[in-house]
């Protein structure tokens, strides 16, 4: 439970770990400030609202988000380490899900 996510700031008011790395695509499902940990301008063909989009890009709270975890603890975490736990969790294609991953409910990571 201490390192599994149970709600977080994000750009809509569901996102998993498949979603979370769309993030190129927005269609409001991102974490603020994957922009800045991806380099990506969070701008696509569905074009967002100019504040989503910067919300994308830059973030709420300085490239992060305020993360509340199973155990009931709270923490902020950069935008990059979810996505790269989000990665872990979705896997290489075709899509295989690992298990120690903190998107994973049922994680043996800890």
């Amino acid at each position: 439970p201490a390192s599994v996510y149970l709600m977080f700031d994000s750009g809509t008011f569901g996102l998993d770990a498949f979603r979370a790395l769309r993030w190129q695509t927005v269609d409001y499902e991102y974490i603020p400030g994957a922009g800045t940990a991806t380099g990506t301008t969070c701008v696509d063909g569905y074009s967002p609202s100019p504040s989503l989009a910067s919300d994308c890009q830059t973030g709420r709270h300085f490239g992060g988000a305020n993360v509340a975890f199973a155990d009931g603890h709270v923490k902020w975490l950069r935008a990059s380490q979810m996505i790269a736990e989000a990665s872990k969790f979705v896997g290489p294609p075709p899509g295989n899900v690992t298990v120690a991953c903190a998107w994973n409910p049922f994680s043996t990571a800890n």
